[in-house]
């Protein structure tokens, strides 16, 4: 807070920053988000969201970051590979082999929402939905604090962009936002939206799975399992699901994309093409050749995580009722074979 404090006084320019037709990735969680996102970020036209970006958001402090980084590198990154690397391996240890992030990853701008508690990461905490609609749902609450969250947000994004955007498109990905979308419109009205579909037998299982092996196993572990607690969590991630849908039926085509998992998957640099045709982005020689390198690197990747819905007292007649929509629109089947 001192630190947002000082950005008006030293910074002031930073609240004139406009925000131009930002592209934003979204989903429901383990959805391919992350991995479509970090490789559209290698593309020097846009800027993307690191994670302690996120955390920290500060004129100041990126000011400071910044800095402290140009001397770290003209001493061979002493700094990084000692502190700033480890301290990011030892927070997200835990996450290794399902989601692998870091300080200085490119990650959602979930972080920014921490602070106002205003987000569905509660959840890895405190796994008991039915208490934090209204932190999850925000578009549903009075406009007194959908207003606070309008200003709120344009001021952190204002912040990011005026120091590290140089006339670049932001690049953004959520996984927790459907809760608070028409926040986003209305702070970015010009926004794209960019919106990967998975079978949701898959997706919700998937997500369960994560949060019940790692935080909830330690935090709250009667939860993790066959509980009401997890049966909330998914059915929050259905209510997710389908204002996803809608805002497909919302939005103008042009700024509309969407795209199957299974296809982004097997097919990336398909996928990514076909993207940047749909916005009408060119695509540069240099990261046309540094995709097809990507691809190849992750062409034989197979994921190692483990997972199934009965894990967690919930099958997929269950889904398919709160999401016949869904299953009907994208042609799913009831059931899904899971990774």
């Amino acid at each position: 807070r001192t630190l947002q404090l000082l950005d008006y006084l030293l910074f002031p320019g930073f609240r004139r920053q406009s925000i131009v037709a930002p592209i934003y990735i979204v989903a429901n969680p383990r959805s391919g988000t992350t991995f479509l996102h970090r490789l559209m970020a290698a593309d020097p036209r846009f800027v993307d969201t690191k994670l302690y970006q996120s955390l920290f958001p500060s004129v100041t402090f990126y000011y400071f970051i910044n800095g402290l980084n140009w001397c770290d590198k003209k001493l061979g990154q002493p700094l990084y590979k000692v502190l700033v690397r480890p301290l990011g391996r030892w927070m997200f240890q835990e996450w290794e082999g399902l989601h692998t992030t870091g300080l200085e990853h490119s990650e959602e701008d979930e972080a920014y929402w921490i602070y106002p508690l205003l987000t569905p990461t509660l959840l890895i905490f405190f796994p008991f939905f039915a208490k934090l609609r209204k932190a999850v749902f925000v578009d549903e609450q009075p406009e007194s604090v959908r207003h606070k969250a309008r200003c709120y947000l344009q001021r952190q994004l204002q912040r990011l962009l005026y120091v590290h955007g140089n006339n670049r498109t932001l690049l953004a990905k959520n996984a927790a936002a459907a809760g608070r979308i028409k926040t986003y419109l209305d702070v970015m009205p010009d926004m794209r939206v960019v919106h990967i579909y998975r079978h949701p037998c898959q997706s919700i299982a998937s997500a369960l799975s994560m949060f019940s092996q790692k935080p909830w196993q330690v935090l709250a572990p009667k939860v993790a399992g066959s509980s009401a607690e997890m049966k909330d969590a998914a059915e929050l991630w259905c209510q997710h699901y389908l204002r996803h849908m809608q805002l497909r039926e919302e939005l103008p085509g042009g700024r509309y994309f969407e795209v199957a998992y299974d296809d982004l998957v097997n097919n990336p640099g398909g996928v990514l093409r076909n993207l940047y045709a749909h916005f009408s982005l060119e695509m540069s020689a240099e990261f046309e050749a540094h995709l097809d390198e990507q691809v190849a690197l992750m062409k034989n990747y197979r994921s190692s995580h483990d997972y199934r819905l009965s894990d967690f007292g919930i099958d997929e007649e269950w889904i398919y009722q709160r999401l016949q929509p869904a299953f009907e629109a994208y042609g799913f089947s009831k059931i899904a074979a899971t990774d």
